[in-house]
């Protein structure tokens, strides 16, 4: 389990490495969440929230750095459980009104302040499968152009896609191809058959390991910590 202390540690290398703004990385938890309101997403969502993250999310809510997506430097948000739900029963247009929590394209639309650019290249059959099976909640500013955002799927597998609003034909292509690593419908498998036939398609694909869902939450956030950290440390030779 991923705990408070944990994400104060991991925080607390990007702090030490960043001699000229530490208070970029100063932290906000949110309140811890309630089994009702986990369960309350859930439907919502229509997917389980895999274990790791109902721990993560009732051990220390959800974390942020308080200057998230500031001009001058990289920073991490993942939301509460309760914001998402709030968000979620607002009604609204589908770019401005969704929030964390939500299918990874969406999440993308909302943070890229709601730019159609993805419209006119993707699909409504991709975008519907990846919205379905792949569920984004957090996510890394790394510069207005390039965000990772993170997501589920429903096997309880994490991934991590780089989306950069340069490379939108190169990005496109990786968000179709989560679509291809997902067991055809019409197979009756059950969720050990799904998780295998997954991890079989992602070994097809010579995409860095942090386009598709194969890593445990821990490895996520490590991952993501540890990047902030190598950004902002003096190249050694």
């Amino acid at each position: 389990m991923i705990s408070r202390d944990t994400i104060i540690a991991l925080n607390a290398r990007a702090v030490a490495a960043d001699t000229e703004y530490p208070e970029r990385f100063d932290l906000a938890f949110a309140a811890p969440a309630t089994a009702q309101d986990i369960a309350a997403l859930e439907t919502l969502l229509n997917i389980r929230i895999p274990d790791q993250l109902r721990a993560l999310y009732q051990e220390c809510g959800a974390f942020r750095h308080v200057h998230y997506d500031d001009s001058y430097g990289q920073t991490i948000a993942l939301d509460g459980v309760g914001a998402v739900l709030e968000q979620l029963r607002t009604a609204g247009d589908r770019r401005y009104g969704s929030h964390a929590g939500q299918g990874l394209v969406d999440f993308i639309h909302a943070h890229w302040g709601g730019r159609s650019d993805l419209d006119d290249i993707l699909d409504e059959e991709t975008v519907k499968l990846v919205n379905e099976n792949y569920i984004a909640f957090g996510c890394r500013y790394i510069n207005d152009d390039v965000h990772d955002y993170w997501y589920f799927d429903r096997n309880g597998m994490f991934g991590n896609l780089r989306f950069d609003q340069d490379e939108l034909d190169y990005n496109s292509w990786k968000i179709e191809t989560l679509c291809d690593v997902l067991p055809p419908g019409d197979l009756a498998l059950d969720a050990a058959q799904r998780h295998a036939h997954t991890l079989g398609n992602i070994a097809i694909y010579s995409e860095p390991h942090d386009t598709f869902p194969g890593m445990t939450l821990r490895e996520l956030i490590a991952y993501q910590f540890a990047a902030i950290v190598a950004s902002i440390s003096p190249d050694t030779d």
